[in-house]
């Protein structure tokens, strides 16, 4: 297993892929990438995810990608069937996205 120092370097390494995934959670890891990205005013991402301006909360803008991607799921919630966002298939999207330098 890597010896990883702090949580900084961990994310960066999860970020690039070095760590698997599903080792700290792909919602995780955009939370931190967001972070990231808005605190060095890198904000290609906004058009990249269709946003229409940036986000500072990971879960409000994995939301609103899905939303604008079609990327929705059926969830019954209390008994009623409901069309959500899934922000899992949004967190890979945006993941790979900026994997791929995009």
């Amino acid at each position: 297993k890597p010896n990883v120092k702090n949580m900084h370097v961990g994310m960066k390494l999860a970020i690039c892929n070095t760590l698997n995934d599903h080792v700290i959670g792909e919602i995780y890891i955009c939370d931190y990438l967001l972070w990231y990205l808005n605190k060095h005013h890198h904000f290609d991402y906004v058009d990249h995810m269709g946003l229409e301006q940036p986000e500072d909360d990971h879960l409000v803008m994995l939301a609103k990608c899905a939303k604008n991607r079609n990327l929705m799921m059926k969830k019954i919630i209390h008994g009623t069937a409901r069309i959500l966002p899934n922000i899992e298939q949004a967190a890979q999207a945006f993941l790979k996205a900026f994997r791929e330098g995009k």
